[in-house]
């Protein structure tokens, strides 16, 4: 099963999550730091950048994969948005 998340196709994070969320519900340990992730939007690298706030993986559209213990889906610009204050 690991396996597939090595090769998930970056097209949506959901699929991610849900590859994640079988394997972790199989008993198995995961290290969200190594997880493939998409090439991120130019105008979104500053989510990298931000200790505060992260961000596990990312697909083709700006999705993201974020949280500290329980994971979720945010857009990415929404989350550039809080982190500037905009939101």
């Amino acid at each position: 099963m690991k396996t597939a998340l090595k090769n998930w196709d970056r097209k949506n994070v959901n699929d991610l999550l849900g590859l994640i969320r079988t394997i972790e519900a199989q008993g198995q340990e995961i290290d969200y730091s190594a997880l493939p992730t998409g090439q991120l939007p130019e105008h979104l690298r500053e989510l990298e950048k931000h200790t505060n706030y992260p961000i596990w993986a990312w697909d083709n559209s700006g999705r993201v994969i974020t949280g500290e213990g329980a994971l979720e889906v945010e857009q990415g610009e929404k989350i550039l948005a809080q982190i500037k204050g905009e939101y």
